[in-house]
């Protein structure tokens, strides 16, 4: 990916973006009103509120996900492309046999879904060309705009189109399944959902980044649910660069292609002790030492790591520290699996 795109979250430009996820989460919380008090199937209403984020985030407008579901028929192809990249990414010789055959991307992809998200990023791109002021928030298709605006020879027309429709294929799932994690090991420990409330309890509503980003413990939990159920759960791999490397005392010639998955990496006993065990304390430095949290941060890989970390971690963390206290601060949640639904929260 291209500087371009990663500059695209620099820290003023992600407070801006703040206000367009605002009023996909106000929607979210009216529909779980409404069903409050009946057993809610989470896990779809997170992954509806992550399109709906994402693409509000990216171009400016969201398709109701949240209210009418799959409008756009992208769940299908995307769950599709995802288990394809799971395969070519590490054989990537197939592809060529593959997708990269029309007929036969016609047949797996379902006859022109593609062509028509293809469609859809290219008719943003064009409607976010008639105003590229700098002035207000400003939308991450923007973003982009300004830095072709200001350095035509950086970033092409296409790139913009593949760059935006990255995001939204790349950043709604995934912050869905992190989501789905976070809560899940909240509501799984008692003793984690209580500490958490405490210290959302001061926060005003609507819950603004810059409020929620500086508590620890909340942090803590995000980076322990992320650590034992990471979004991605395949190899990420590398390239051993000229003169070779040497990794775990095995020498590795420079061209190898080396990678581990996140959900190995985080299981390494001698990095995280009890590995298995939901414990956001060990990130905290009253109970873990600079050193180790030094190195438990080197291998907490759920990003990637290094030149190539995932470059919308920041958005999807805005938007995972957005709306899991407005969820905690508005219900009094519990696992279905205890026969107990959601209900407005009524805490003094």
């Amino acid at each position: 990916m291209k500087r371009n795109a990663s500059n695209a979250y620099s820290t003023n430009g992600l407070v801006q973006m703040e206000s367009w996820i605002d009023p996909v989460t106000d929607r979210l919380l009216n529909k779980l009103h409404r069903e409050a008090g009946e057993p809610i199937d989470v896990s779809n209403v997170l992954k509806d509120y992550a399109m709906d984020a994402v693409f509000a985030v990216t171009f400016g407008r969201d398709f109701n996900y949240i209210e009418k579901g799959d409008v756009l028929k992208m769940y299908g192809i995307l769950e599709t492309v995802a288990d394809y990249m799971a395969i070519f990414g590490q054989i990537p010789w197939i592809h060529k046999f593959l997708l990269g055959q029309p007929f036969i991307a016609s047949f797996i992809l379902g006859g022109g879904s593609d062509k028509e998200m293809m469609q859809l990023a290219m008719s943003q791109v064009e409607s976010a060309k008639q105003n590229t002021s700098e002035s207000g928030p400003l939308t991450f298709l923007q973003r982009l705009l300004l830095n072709q605006t200001k350095d035509p020879s950086s970033i092409n027309d296409r790139e913009i189109m593949t760059h935006a429709f990255g995001n939204i294929s790349a950043g709604s799932d995934t912050t869905a399944i992190a989501l789905r994690s976070i809560l899940y090991h909240i509501l799984k420990d008692r003793r984690v959902y209580d500490k958490l409330y405490d210290e959302f309890r001061d926060l005003e509503t609507p819950v603004q980044f810059s409020d929620v980003n500086k508590l620890p413990y909340f942090a803590a939990v995000i980076q322990e649910a992320l650590r034992l159920h990471p979004s991605v759960g395949m190899m990420l791999a590398r390239i051993v660069p000229a003169g070779g490397a040497e990794l775990c005392g095995f020498y590795l010639a420079e061209g190898t292609e080396v990678g581990i998955n996140p959900w190995v990496l985080h299981r390494n006993l001698e990095v995280f002790p009890d590995p298995d065990s939901f414990r956001p304390e060990r990130w905290l430095s009253s109970e873990t030492s600079d050193d180790q949290r030094t190195l438990m941060n080197r291998s907490f890989f759920t990003f990637g790591h290094g030149a190539h970390t995932c470059s919308g971690r920041w958005i999807s963390l805005m938007e995972m520290k957005k709306v899991i206290p407005s969820l905690m601060l508005r219900f009094e949640m519990t696992l279905g699996v205890e026969n107990r639904a959601s209900r407005p929260l009524s805490r003094t």
